[in-house]
């Protein structure tokens, strides 16, 4: 089971974060609390979110699930090198600092919510990989961060989506400009959906290719009844408010 939620991004403060206000969050978190409430959900859910809104995710938590325990995840901790320690043991420390919040190991908890940057997402791998953790959902929130399938951000965060059972990937703009945007992302949601990148533009659009290769073609929908045909192909993966 997967799904992609989509919203609209807030106009009240248009220089931070404000969307999660609108309740994109809200649901991603109601659904987790069902799923676990039914015995389908660990008590683990990575959170993959912007550098500046990992504290709003943190406080809309807190509101809405006081009992769960959040961490914010950083790359860079801890941030100092022992004078005895290689650069290959201190890389190894910060790794093993996450590993009790990324188990699920905080006394009281009934679930724990680790909350990482894009930024980090290979190092979250790379704990994941070699500590042999799999979780039953990630939530990715600002996923348009993904668009592209040959960024290290998207070929790290692949693996994960891949072993988990649930995929969210939450955003206010799902298409920025060319109909890749939206393939990448659908893929990355549920692996194998979309099928070939080329047959699934070349069902929907039509294609005027700049300078070739993958990425850089641009195109429209060929009628009014295709993108109507794209919208009832994505309906059971893609949630729109």
């Amino acid at each position: 089971f997967s799904f992609f939620a989509t919203g609209q991004p807030s106009r009240a403060h248009p220089r931070r974060p404000s969307w999660i206000r609108l309740g994109k969050s809200v649901q991603a978190l109601a659904a987790i609390k069902l799923r676990k409430e039914r015995g389908f959900d660990g008590n683990v859910t990575p959170i993959i979110t912007t550098a500046i809104s990992r504290g709003d995710w943190r406080r809309e938590i807190k509101r809405v699930w006081p009992t769960a325990a959040t961490a914010i995840l950083c790359a860079d901790e801890p941030k100092y090198r022992k004078v005895s320690e290689s650069p290959e043991e201190f890389s190894q420390r910060q790794l093993d600092a996450w590993i009790p919040v990324l188990r699920g190991e905080v006394p009281g908890a009934d679930h724990h919510f680790p909350i990482v940057s894009f930024e980090s997402i290979p190092k979250l791998l790379q704990a994941s990989m070699q500590h042999e953790l799999v979780y039953d959902t990630v939530i990715c929130s600002e996923a348009h961060r993904l668009k592209r399938y040959s960024t290290r951000t998207s070929k790290s965060f692949r693996p994960l989506a891949a072993k988990a059972r649930v995929v969210m990937l939450d955003t206010g703009t799902p298409v920025h400009n060319r109909p890749h945007d939206l393939y990448n992302l659908l893929d990355t949601c549920k692996m194998g959906y979309a099928g070939n990148f080329t047959n699934w533009v070349n069902r929907y659009f039509f294609m005027h290719v700049t300078s070739g290769g993958y990425g850089r073609s641009v195109g429209n929908f060929l009628g009014p009844s295709y993108k109507q045909a794209l919208i009832f192909d994505t309906a059971d993966l893609m949630l729109s408010r």
